[in-house]
């Protein structure tokens, strides 16, 4: 299994660390979030164990795909997307973050 950690420095400047790991804990994603750096972080993830990577990146996307999402992981993101792709996609639109995050 491999992941993709994605560092946003900035609109439009992104940068990605890809590592493969085999153990997919919940306690090993949120570790592989914080060597990349949680700030700037963007984390994707519908499963039971991806709560503790979304909450520590910096934006924690939850993705409901054709299998669904776990309801934690649903509770743990700052946004719900359906999808993969609309997910990365907000990241190509930042006013379309602020507008979603804005307090």
């Amino acid at each position: 299994m491999e992941l993709i950690g994605l560092v946003v420095r900035g609109p439009y400047q992104l940068q990605y660390h890809m590592d493969r790991i085999t153990d997919l804990t919940s306690v090993a994603k949120r570790d592989f979030i914080n060597r990349l750096g949680c700030a700037g972080t963007v984390a994707l993830g519908n499963g039971r164990n991806d709560p503790l990577m979304l909450h520590a990146a910096e934006l924690g996307i939850a993705v409901n795909l054709r299998e669904g999402a776990a309801a934690g992981t649903l509770a743990a993101a700052d946004i719900v997307r359906n999808g993969i792709l609309p997910a990365l996609e907000l990241l190509s639109h930042p006013l379309r973050l602020t507008a979603t995050l804005r307090s």
